[in-house]
């Protein structure tokens, strides 16, 4: 989109209709160039964020006009503990029942295990499909609760894509790798449209293929995710990566929280903006 967007803001509020605070972009990505882990979603830590693009338009690009984009960041887990609060139920219905677009995450390496997870990592992996369908079982009661029907095009984030703990090791080859290792290559691609083009092209096919191997999983909560994430409307299944995790750890162990930390490259992520690509179809998108 850098050859229409002339400038990026961000906002943040509590409820969609509060006045929102203007966030500060800079601070932002100097806190992801430094590595710093971005915290959990929790109930007490649900925001709206809105991202405003302004953009040249008119048949001589001469007039300026601005796009909204709205996503609510909830803690999908604790739907029944909303539903007694009336403050976080108006939340929670103000966030989801009219999206339009819903991104659920699930790390890779939890839906396609390799040989090298640990007792704890199987104890985790264990804990994340569990929480994974109860957040899929909350928002399929807050749809019945409240009789919404209309469509909803699902987007299954694979988080965490660089995990050596995951399965598809060709996957990673051909998807992850090689935009890990040269970004600029890529993303001077993905500033044209035919690049945009091309890349869709590419996504769907290996969205088509995850399907499958999902489909064909010998776990029943692995297998039953497609259907489980069926609103009406395609299911885009994409692989994602932000920050390498395992450098993270190392960081982390090497130098915690402190903002002494040395000069380090800026992490490189890989296919986050598909997610937000798709998401600009529509209006108003939730992530849960």
């Amino acid at each position: 989109m850098s050859r229409f967007v002339d400038n990026t803001r961000l906002f943040q509020a509590i409820q969609q209709k509060d006045r929102a605070r203007r966030l500060s972009l800079s601070d932002f990505v100097r806190r992801y160039v430094g590595w710093a882990r971005l915290p959990a979603t929790f109930m007490g830590s649900q925001f709206w964020y809105r991202l405003r693009l302004s953009y040249r338009a008119g048949l001589f690009g001469k007039t300026r006009s601005s796009m909204d984009v709205n996503f609510f960041d909830g803690s999908g887990e604790g739907f029944f503990e909303a539903s007694r609060s009336p403050g976080l139920n108006r939340l929670w219905k103000g966030g989801y029942l009219d999206a339009r677009v819903m991104v659920f995450c699930l790390p890779l390496w939890v839906a396609f295990p390799g040989t090298r997870l640990s007792p704890r990592d199987w104890q985790e992996r264990s804990h994340f499909l569990q929480g994974f369908e109860r957040v899929v079982l909350n928002y399929e009661e807050l749809r019945r609760e409240n009789k919404r029907t209309h469509p909803v095009r699902s987007i299954l984030a694979l988080t965490m894509a660089d995990d050596n703990r995951g399965a598809l090791t060709t996957l990673y080859e051909r998807w992850i790798a090689p935009y890990l290792e040269a970004p600029h290559v890529y993303l001077r691609r993905l500033r044209s449209g035919s690049g945009i083009t091309q890349y869709l092209a590419e996504a769907r096919r290996v969205s088509a293929a995850l399907h499958q191997e999902l489909s064909a999983s010998s776990d029943p909560r692995v297998s039953s995710i497609p259907q489980a994430l069926d609103f009406g409307a395609r299911l885009w299944v994409i692989p994602t990566s932000a920050i390498e995790g395992s450098r993270l750890d190392r960081i982390e162990r090497e130098y915690g929280s402190s903002d002494a930390r040395p000069e380090l490259h800026a992490p490189v992520p890989v296919h986050v903006e598909l997610p937000l690509l798709l998401a600009l179809c529509e209006r108003t998108n939730a992530l849960m």
